[in-house]
């Protein structure tokens, strides 16, 4: 799920309502979302670029949270720069957690600043920075 807030305060002034990240951006990382909920680990690590510094962290990380946890994501956009090849994000990831086929109990939030570097692959966005790295470190 992702989560756009505007703060209600700024709606009479629309020259100080940053614009929005384009929806292909939106959609992009509705997508990383979806795919850690559907436990689709295959699908999310494509996102990723291998050569993203700290990659074989990242998916040894994420590929041991999926396998032992249901995941729930809700991601705000808070800052974006970039044009059609490149674009740089500032993210609030609230993770959520809880033990596979546990009835009740065991759920662990955590929220994070996420900074992240897209760069256009071909007709997609390809993840090739993620800060913190260990994000999904169980």
């Amino acid at each position: 799920m992702i989560a756009r807030l505007v703060t209600l305060a700024l709606l009479g002034c629309p020259g100080l309502i940053p614009a929005a990240p384009p929806p292909d951006v939106l959609d992009f990382v509705s997508t990383l979302a979806g795919d850690l909920a559907n436990d689709d680990f295959a699908s999310f690590i494509r996102h990723f670029d291998a050569t993203m510094p700290g990659y074989a962290e990242f998916k040894s990380d994420a590929e041991s949270l999926m396998g032992t946890k249901d995941v729930e994501s809700e991601i705000e956009v808070i800052a974006e720069s970039g044009d059609r090849q490149n674009h740089a994000l500032e993210l609030d990831w609230v993770l959520i957690t809880r033990d596979k086929n546990a009835l009740n109990g065991g759920t662990v939030t955590r929220r994070v600043a996420v900074k992240c570097s897209l760069k256009r692959d071909r007709k997609t966005w390809k993840v090739v920075a993620f800060d913190p790295v260990r994000l999904f470190k169980l």
